[in-house]
């Protein structure tokens, strides 16, 4: 291939800041986002927060891994790839939430493992089994919203379809700590996906 068959892609000007780079849009920033769980009190109904407070407190998340699962196939000494099922990252995400003194963090991920599966013998109905009939009446969808550095949602969210909590994490108390009180949270989701999705035909 010589340099003729690249076309413009030899222009000086697309190395320099106010040639081609100059019409590139922001990098984004992996402080601009939120999580959003709609509909929360539907699995923990005595969480008397809206949605916002809850988000406020969410530190740290990370955007799962996607990949599609190679098919190889063997032919007189030659191998080949193919492109194969999907893998949805793995199935969990990880989500530190920072409670305050009205442990309000803690009040809704162990009331909503409690409608999973109840652990209280005082409860003569439901311990030692889930308090909902349904998959459906367990989980939630989350939103990762992300935002540009003007506070504006960008074009995409990511979906995580069917979470609920898989583990709330230890918290270390100390007498000579000084730092806030931080749950680490993982959720266990079906898959995730680009919402909305513009690609459905």
């Amino acid at each position: 291939m010589g340099k003729s068959d690249l076309g413009g892609a030899f222009n000086p000007l697309n190395f320099t800041i106010n040639g081609r780079a100059s019409k590139f849009p922001d990098v984004q920033r992996n402080f601009m986002w939120q999580l959003f769980v709609p509909g929360i009190s539907g699995v923990a109904p005595s969480a008397w927060l809206d949605a916002e407070d809850l988000l406020v407190r969410c530190r740290s998340i990370s955007i799962p891994q996607r990949s599609n699962e190679p098919i190889t196939s063997n032919f007189m000494g030659t191998r080949q790839f193919f492109p194969g099922k999907a893998d949805p990252g793995g199935g969990t995400v990880s989500v530190q939430f920072e409670d305050t003194e009205d442990m309000a963090i803690q009040r809704i991920f162990y009331e909503w493992q409690q409608n999973i599966f109840n652990t209280n013998p005082a409860s003569l109905t439901t311990a030692g089994k889930s308090k909902k009939l349904q998959k459906s009446l367990l989980t939630k969808d989350m939103f990762l919203i992300l935002y540009n550095y003007a506070g504006v949602p960008l074009l995409k969210q990511i979906r995580f379809h069917n979470a609920w909590v898989q583990n709330v994490g230890e918290v270390s108390m100390a007498y000579d700590g000084n730092e806030s009180v931080k749950y680490d949270v993982t959720f266990q989701y079906d898959y995730w996906t680009l919402f909305p999705d513009t690609t459905v035909t």
